[in-house]
């Protein structure tokens, strides 16, 4: 009886050992795979930034690069009634401001409030006269970056400001 036991466990074992045998396997192929997934496409990043100079041509625009020092700032969400005859119209926007990161850099936590509460300001009263036919199409929306950061450099006496995103804009 015993000999008959231990025969009954053997083929156990070694189904318990191809199991383990194929876990591992399987485990390895995973880890091999994410391997050449991460750094895969970690090459393929180097090599779309590496630059060549080529020569412009006359009827070529040449592109602009952007300075290296720029910031992004996120403001908090801004509701205003927008100028609509009917009044009952309103915007919420989440603006992303673009900075020149050559001004004097703010310790962690810190917060320039004065700056703050001039860029909402303007910010709010540009929006504010703004009806929503205006703001409803891509032209419009085009046209009220551009007037923003004219009027924030103009209120902050200083051309601080580059770029206006909005990562939401609502109209209700």
């Amino acid at each position: 009886m015993a000999k008959e036991e231990k025969k009954e466990e053997k083929p156990k074992s070694k189904k318990k050992l191809f199991m383990i045998g194929g876990g591992a396997v399987g485990l390895i192929v995973v880890l091999l795979a994410l391997k050449m997934f991460m750094f895969g496409s970690h090459k393929t990043i180097q090599k779309k930034t590496e630059t060549k100079t080529v020569p412009v041509q006359a009827t070529e625009t040449p592109q602009y690069v952007e300075p290296k020092n720029l910031v992004a700032v996120p403001l908090k969400p801004i509701i205003v009634n927008l100028a609509d005859p009917s009044g009952e119209r309103y915007l919420k926007v989440d603006i992303v401001l673009v900075e020149a990161g050559s001004h004097k850099k703010k310790k962690e936590g810190e917060e320039n409030t004065l700056q703050q509460a001039i860029i909402r300001n303007t910010i709010i009263d540009i929006l504010s006269s703004k009806t929503s036919t205006e703001l409803l199409t891509n032209e419009g929306k085009q046209a009220l970056r551009k007037e923003l950061v004219k009027a924030i450099n103009k209120a902050l006496n200083a051309n601080i400001v580059r770029k206006i995103y909005f990562t939401s804009f609502i109209i209700q």
